[in-house]
């Protein structure tokens, strides 16, 4: 499981070094070099599966300002490679639904939206 540490030193107003150290885990970790299909495969792909078996699902976008966040979520207009997380999970789900009611199984889907 990858990890971070952290270690930031400040002065407080006597002027003494006051130490905080911060850990983070991470079940994984992408870099700026992934591909929308891997990201999809990393990330998409485990939340709909877990919302399929019944599970809540999220998946939250998060960073600095042109990081590259709605272009990971919703991805590129000039080519299919570049779909996103959105439509890439919106034809994952109908997909899975369509394969399980060829076991019998049934769905019934809502949208919401907010803008």
């Amino acid at each position: 499981m990858p990890h971070v540490s952290y270690e930031k030193v400040n002065e407080d107003a006597m002027g003494d070094d006051i130490n905080s150290a911060y850990n983070f885990s991470f079940s994984g970790i992408l870099d700026e070099k992934v591909s929308q299909r891997d990201v999809f495969r990393a990330v998409g792909i485990p939340a709909i599966q877990n919302s399929l078996a019944g599970y809540n699902s999220t998946i939250f976008a998060y960073g600095q300002t042109g990081s590259g966040k709605t272009f990971t979520i919703t991805g590129g207009p000039e080519r299919y490679e570049d779909r996103g997380l959105i439509p890439r999970a919106i034809s994952h789900l109908f997909k899975a639904m369509k394969d399980d009611e060829q076991k019998g199984i049934a769905f019934r889907t809502n949208l919401a939206m907010t803008c």
